[in-house]
């Protein structure tokens, strides 16, 4: 794609604004990716350590941090070189955000299990079911309305198990 050459200095004043709004954009996202995995590896070895996959003979991955993105650099920045870059960012951000609903969605799913796991609690489960079910309605991950009895707050939880 040509762009257009910056016709006067106001153009390229308002051309490296939106750069520079850009970058901080880029930089915040990459900072919420690097807080986001330390949460996930924290959980993830929270989780590992009470043995749960053991005791329940489930399959352990290891864990995996979400990339961190690598934005270009640009020199002189253009109209066309800032979509293309903006694009890229709009792509990261969005998938990100795929991404890390997909892990809190998980995150919930433990804290069900871990409930059971420790010391039953009826309230504490049926709070840890509830949570789960209301983030992902909230997510989209579930549309129906919610539960109003454990069983059927257990066979949603089964139904978001099979689409983690």
């Amino acid at each position: 794609m040509l762009s257009r050459p910056v016709a006067c200095k106001e153009d390229r004043k308002a051309l490296e604004a939106r750069y520079e709004r850009m970058k901080a954009k880029q930089s915040a996202l990459v900072s919420r990716i690097a807080l986001f995995n330390v949460r996930v590896e924290d959980n993830f070895n929270a989780y590992k350590a009470t043995k749960i996959c053991e005791v329940y003979n489930l399959p352990s991955r290891p864990f995996r941090p979400y990339p961190t993105p690598v934005f270009n650099d640009l020199t002189t920045p253009t109209e066309g070189s800032l979509d293309v870059e903006e694009l890229v960012l709009y792509f990261y951000t969005h998938e990100f955000g795929r991404w890390r609903s997909n892990r809190l969605l998980l995150e919930k799913q433990i804290a069900v299990f871990t409930v059971l796991f420790n010391a039953y609690d009826e309230m504490k489960f049926i709070d840890a079911l509830y949570d789960l079910i209301e983030f992902a309605q909230k997510e989209g991950f579930y549309d129906g309305e919610m539960p109003d009895t454990l069983m059927g707050m257990i066979d949603v939880q089964k139904k978001l198990i099979e689409a983690i």
